[in-house]
């Protein structure tokens, strides 16, 4: 029989992020929102983790029908600087930005606690995350 890996009761990176996504979702609900994670139906989905809908809210006037719709990445990490997922040089590219970023960010650093984590949102609009 082969030697079984002890459990980490240190979350991974992944599973940090699934975390992280899973707090977004229910903060989201909380305000109104009918959210849910992308990720769950394809693993990792390219610059989009939730996607939130808002009956309450239209899209646009000529889009009356449509709820408002926000697609939304988020980035979770215990380190200090939380990675954004763009290399320098693609943060530098303004068109490159505009053509990959979907929607709004979340930022949720993760402070490890004796049991658990302390977690703290920053929030950027989609303008201010591709001006930043």
């Amino acid at each position: 029989m082969g030697k079984m890996k002890k459990k980490n009761n240190h979350p991974g990176k992944a599973r940090l992020g699934s975390i992280g996504e899973n707090l977004a979702v229910a903060m989201l609900m909380q305000q109104g929102w009918d959210a849910f994670n992308a990720n769950c139906t394809i693993k990792n989905y390219k610059s989009i983790d939730i996607v939130c809908l808002n009956s309450d809210l239209k899209e646009s006037d000529e889009l009356w029908w449509k709820p408002k719709t926000s697609l939304i990445q988020v980035k979770t990490s215990v380190q200090t600087n939380i990675p954004a997922g763009f290399s320098i040089e693609e943060s530098l590219d303004k068109e490159y930005l505009e053509k990959m970023v979907k929607g709004p960010y979340i930022f949720i650093s993760a402070k490890q606690k004796t049991v658990g984590y302390d977690f703290r949102f920053f929030i950027l609009s989609r303008n201010q995350f591709i001006e930043l």
